[in-house]
């Protein structure tokens, strides 16, 4: 045997093959895509069915809806507290993450603690603490009546209700501004200093275009969210002015017996929403509304213009509505930005910045101030929750020990938490393989797809996956609540495992296929490894998504089983206790402790820290 006839074969093995991630990696995005299908795709189809059941009527209960004024006033209200959260939002919001962006190292280190931590407390502990400082004998009232000597009521009016959206959907603003804050180079507003505009000019005219797509995506996921909000209207807000999701579940239980009467409610506050979406696509792309390492390549919002380091609007096709659209704009900012700019330049940099530090310090406030209030309120011996307690006491965090009532849900909520946290990564971290180590076509559709359970208000999808999941026996067990609760955790779990994937260098997979591993083993033993710490800090977010979910569980869980949440929610309308204190408390040492955690192992899978 000649010796060209021993080294050709070895030769042709040396040839570079495709790694295991990229041979079929669009296949890994079909379990997530069936999973999608049937919990959350069918249950809306079957929805929508189910809307014009009327044999005799099929649109009966769209014209009894919409005919009422009870409804229609219902709907507009919750645009009008939708709109008013979003602006409420964006005041408080966007000088926080300005001063979360110029701030030296360690205070941004504080500053995103602040705000990250309120966003992972449930929206019901943040929700009861607003409850205690708006209450007769919270903070406020009892400073109002020092000071003026009469009574005020905050506490069941739509103030109260604002106040509350706000705080609550406040992260969601902060987060996406942030994001894209923290790209942008600040060496340029210095440039534009150094030319002789003012900190008030070169902010207006070089920063805050570059902000423009936060800005944006900021306003149509708070606007969105709002729309589906109920949970703090209910607690906070009177019944006279209730929004529609909460008419929406109401008529549940009232209208049983009417057909079609629930879900046809439900597919108005759909077709709301998916126009109100449709419109805000217009405007911004969706794919920055899901931001993250999903989010494709698009065009800036805004550029500055390296000739006179003015902002210049979107480019847009001349012609139509857009067009109109940017020479309103240019108008406004002609008449009334420019000359604002040039009025607040004159003032010293200080000066002008003190309404961006005072805007700031009131969104901490309003952020973190009903979880302080919690965790002192459930060291309080007074019954009646006032503020600041007189005394303080650990009998309540004995009583919490020694009740079954609540044990027995903190238990049910950590096991249903386990048990989501490990499907919802077994199926994010193949959808990210799939996402991440492959192109083909439809990949931006499938991301909507897999994002859109977190834009759909949740009261809609509850209703729908109820009403599938009732005839073949899910609702009332852990295995419905399971498969409910991985709808909302696999988006950002999936987000979390496409960065962390985004970071394994592929090529190292290769290197194993031409030493000659298969591609399932050096999948197996190169980058599972270097995803270790990544996949865990995915389960942690996936059981944190189930710990605190409230919406699907009021709908699915039956009568045997209670959660948490869903014992909070009833005692909260039942009565204000120090005992609802003391279990936000524990929900709260829950979420710290698992956030530490996966800080942990965040800070361990950097370089130089020792992680594989």
């Amino acid at each position: 045997m000649s010796r060209d006839s021993v080294v050709q074969p070895r030769s042709r093995n040396l040839t570079p093959r495709v790694s295991f991630p990229r041979a079929g990696a669009g296949l890994f995005v079909l379990p997530a895509l069936v999973y999608v299908g049937l919990v959350f795709v069918w249950p809306v189809a079957r929805l929508l069915l189910r809307s014009v059941s009327e044999p005799d009527e099929p649109l009966e209960n769209f014209r009894r809806i919409l005919g009422r004024a009870l409804y229609t006033d219902a709907l507009i209200r919750t645009f009008e507290y939708s709109a008013l959260a979003t602006v409420g939002t964006l005041l408080l919001g966007y000088p926080l993450a300005y001063r979360m962006r110029v701030a030296r190292p360690a205070v941004r280190l504080v500053l995103v603690v602040l705000v990250v931590v309120p966003f992972f407390v449930a929206l019901l502990v943040r929700t009861f603490g607003w409850m205690v400082i708006l209450g007769r004998t919270g903070p406020i009232t009892q400073l109002w009546e020092a000071l003026t000597g009469n009574e005020i009521r905050l506490l069941y009016t739509p103030l109260a209700v604002q106040i509350g959206m706000v705080a609550i959907l406040l992260p969601f603003m902060v987060l996406p501004l942030y994001s894209v804050m923290a790209g942008i180079d600040l060496r340029v507003v210095r440039a534009a200093r150094v030319l002789g505009a003012s900190p008030t000019a070169a902010f207006v005219t070089v920063f805050l275009p570059l902000t423009v797509s936060g800005i944006m995506a900021g306003v149509v996921l708070v606007f969105m969210l709002g729309i589906g909000f109920f949970i703090t209207p209910e607690l906070l807000g009177s019944n006279r002015g209730q929004v529609f999701a909460t008419l929406m579940v109401n008529a549940r239980t009232n209208f049983a017996g009417s057909p079609g009467f629930t879900e046809a409610m439900a597919v108005i506050l759909l077709g709301v929403t998916l126009v109100t979406l449709a419109i805000s696509s217009r405007v911004v792309p969706l794919s920055r509304v899901w931001g993250g390492p999903l989010a494709l390549p698009a065009q800036p919002l805004a550029s500055v213009s390296a000739v006179d380091g003015q902002a210049s609007a979107p480019r847009v096709a001349a012609g139509g509505w857009r067009r109109g659209q940017q020479l309103v704009v240019r108008a406004m900012a002609e008449h009334l930005l420019w000359p604002g700019v040039r009025l607040l330049g004159r003032l010293p940099g200080r000066v002008a910045a003190i309404p961006g530090w005072v805007l700031a310090v009131l969104a901490l406030v309003v952020l973190d101030t009903p979880i302080l209030v919690a965790i002192v309120i459930s060291f309080g011996e007074d019954v009646f929750l006032s503020f600041p307690p007189d005394r303080l006491t650990l009998a309540w965090y004995g009583e919490f020990v020694e009740t079954d009532y609540w044990i027995d849900a903190l238990l049910t909520s950590l096991w249903i938490g386990f048990l989501t946290a490990i499907v919802t990564t077994i199926l994010g971290v193949l959808t990210a393989i799939g996402l991440v180590r492959a192109e083909y076509p439809g990949k931006n559709a499938i991301i909507s797809l897999l994002m859109s359970p977190l834009i759909i208000p949740q009261v809609i999808t509850g209703i729908a996956i109820y009403y599938v999941f009732f005839p073949i026996g899910l609702v009332g067990t852990v295995h419905g609540i399971v498969l409910a609760h991985t709808l909302t955790a696999l988006p950002i779990v999936t987000v979390i495992m496409a960065a962390n994937l985004r970071t394994v260098d592929s090529r190292l997979e290769k290197a194993a296929r031409v030493l000659g591993a298969s591609a399932f083993r050096a999948f197996w033993h190169v980058t599972l490894p270097l995803l270790r710490s990544g996949i865990a800090v995915a389960a942690f977010f996936g059981f944190l998504g189930s710990f605190d979910e409230l919406v699907f569980s009021l709908f699915l869980v039956g009568v045997e089983i209670r959660t948490l949440p869903i014992r909070l929610w009833e005692d909260l309308h039942f009565k204000l206790s120090p005992m609802l204190a003391v279990v936000s408390v524990v929900e709260i040492v829950v979420v710290v402790a698992v956030l530490l955690v996966a800080a942990a192992l965040t800070r361990a899978r950097q370089p130089g820290r020792g992680a594989a």
